[in-house]
């Protein structure tokens, strides 16, 4: 896998690879019974599994930070808990892009974390419902205008209409993979907004329509 990768960025890709704890704390949760939130703010410590992935997190980074765009922090706690990391990473050699989470972190530590890091992720919107995603996009557009040189990428945010009019540098999304998820129906987007839905008699028949010439 590392190999792939070191190919991908030499082709000239960009690579940014993610820290694993939505998964972790979102298993976390569902074992013991608690919601993904209060999973999210939970220390460390409390995580089951948290130090398996700590140890792979940093043999991967280790490995890769020359070759990759970069790797997200591992996020797990709260404020205290992702500085306190951080800086443990940090003292390893490593230089994680740290994660700003909006329901649970002041807009003061936003400015802290933009005076201190050209790079910046916004995290734990995934469940939030579209009135608050919206309101967040324009508050953080607003504030990286005193930071011009700064790089916003929101975590887990499939791009949608509000970002013509308030655009971040980048988002990621498993989006892509909805025609497998849901195979009955594809949204189709115009200028990022859903105008349309395409069912399966749309789709490629793999056995008439890829056949090899001859």
């Amino acid at each position: 896998a590392l190999d792939t990768i070191r190919d991908w960025t030499a082709r000239g890709h960009h690579v940014l690879i993610d820290s694993g704890v939505f998964n972790l704390a979102n298993d976390h949760a569902k074992r013991n019974r608690l919601s993904l939130e209060e999973a999210l703010t939970l220390a460390p410590e409390q995580i089951d599994g948290y130090d398996e992935l700590f140890a792979a997190y940093c043999r991967i980074a280790a490995a890769l930070k020359d070759d990759c765009w970069g790797y997200v922090e591992i996020d797990q706690g709260g404020r205290e808990n992702k500085t306190k990391t951080r800086a443990r990473l940090e003292a390893l050699g490593l230089n994680p892009i740290p994660v700003y989470h909006p329901v649970s972190d002041d807009w003061d530590y936003f400015d802290e974390l933009a005076t201190n890091y050209d790079r910046i992720c916004v995290g734990n919107v995934v469940q939030a419902d579209t009135e608050f995603r919206n309101r967040l996009i324009a508050e953080i557009w607003q504030r990286r205008r005193y930071y011009p040189d700064l790089w916003i990428h929101l975590l887990g945010y499939t791009p949608n209409a509000i970002l013509n009019a308030f655009p971040v540098n980048s988002c990621d999304s498993s989006t892509w993979l909805s025609a497998v998820r849901w195979p009955d129906a594809f949204i189709v987007r115009s200028a990022l907004q859903p105008v349309s839905r395409l069912d399966t008699r749309f789709a490629y028949d793999y056995a008439t329509d890829f056949r090899a010439p001859g």
